[in-house]
């Protein structure tokens, strides 16, 4: 029977919504024969302010022994995969109804290797409001996330509404090394070698709040922005250089 993994990173902070994230992941309906797994990576000792099933064996969860920042946690989640395909989903989103359905059915109909999808930012005051991507549904043209990346600083998709093969994550290493924007490495080095398809529907709920890493003081130091957006732009082109085109086949 085929699998979906849904992997989760729980940091100490923000898993007070965890159980929320859980719910939707419940609520989603998958093609016939499909079952999804959920992997849960809890990243160090601390105490969860959340509780999920603990007797759902489509639940797999394991702990770290200290903080290892949510790239690692991922990625070791990775490792755990039993499904031909993987999905995220943060401790603090939501996953909207018919995400990973959507996904499915694109990626088995289209030559999809991987999907993304637009998403609504949900803030404390219960509003949602849609990032305007300016892309239409249907096959991703070569490069054209890389491109928007390039000129305007971020991904035109929030990279949490990936879907992709198993065996093309593991491909490109995963989630790249970094405390911030490791979804946003792994989404263009992804692109660099196979094909994507862009969802319109949002697939997801972006939790907006004050104490969230992507609002720390940490994303806010231009300097090791720099340094990571090097990085990422670096391991695209090396990955574009060697002029391998990935295949499930």
């Amino acid at each position: 029977m085929p699998m979906i993994s849904v992997i989760t990173c729980a940091l100490p902070r923000g898993t007070e919504w965890l159980s929320e994230a859980w719910r939707s992941l419940e609520d989603q309906t998958l093609p016939p024969d499909w079952q999804w797994e959920w992997l849960l990576q809890i990243d160090g000792p601390e105490k969860l302010r959340s509780s999920v099933p603990q007797d759902d064996p489509r639940i797999r969860i394991t702990r770290n022994p200290r903080n290892f920042g949510a790239a690692t946690a991922r990625t070791l989640a990775l490792g755990r995969a039993g499904g031909e395909l993987v999905a995220v989903l943060d401790a603090d989103d939501i996953m909207l109804p018919g995400h990973l359905s959507r996904a499915i059915a694109v990626m088995e109909t289209h030559g999809a290797e991987w999907t993304a999808s637009s998403a609504l930012d949900m803030h404390p005051q219960g509003t949602r409001v849609a990032f305007e991507t300016g892309l239409s549904e249907g096959m991703i043209p070569n490069g054209a996330f890389h491109t928007y990346w390039q000129d305007r600083g971020i991904p035109p998709v929030c990279p949490a509404t990936m879907v992709a093969r198993r065996e093309l994550v593991l491909s490109v290493g995963g989630w790249t090394a970094f405390p911030l924007a490791a979804d946003t490495g792994l989404l263009l080095a992804m692109e660099a070698v196979a094909p994507g398809y862009y969802l319109e529907k949002p697939g997801l709920l972006y939790r907006k709040w004050p104490d969230q890493i992507t609002v720390s003081s940490m994303s806010r130091n231009e300097e090791q922005r720099a340094l990571r957006n090097q990085v990422i732009d670096a391991r695209v082109k090396a990955l574009r250089g060697w002029g391998v085109r990935w295949s499930a086949a």
